[in-house]
């Protein structure tokens, strides 16, 4: 393992230690939220690298941004309760209820 994935790994691990391995990394995404309210796209304070990770407790996948504007990071578990679409260059997700 190269000495940036172990580094990757071990920032993952502070916030998750369940967290085995990481499958995909973005270098630099950005978190928008949608308001069906307003039918727009708002950007939200979150933005820095995406990791798609596995763990060895349930929920066994999950994404994380490690975010480079303060110390709030995304950790979305991937359950069946999260809706995919890939809309390329875009990865639109929702919660369902």
């Amino acid at each position: 393992m190269a000495e940036e994935s172990r580094m990757n790994l071990a920032a993952l691990q502070q916030g998750d230690p369940y967290i085995t391995e990481i499958i995909d990394i973005a270098v630099k995404v950005a978190l928008y939220k949608f308001s069906q309210q307003m039918n727009q796209w708002s950007v939200t304070d979150i933005e820095g690298s995406l990791f798609v990770y596995k763990r060895s407790a349930s929920p066994t996948y999950g994404l994380m941004i490690l975010n480079t504007k303060d110390f709030n990071n995304l950790v979305q578990p991937l359950t069946h309760q999260v809706e995919f679409h890939l809309n390329t260059p875009f990865l639109l997700f929702k919660k369902l209820a």
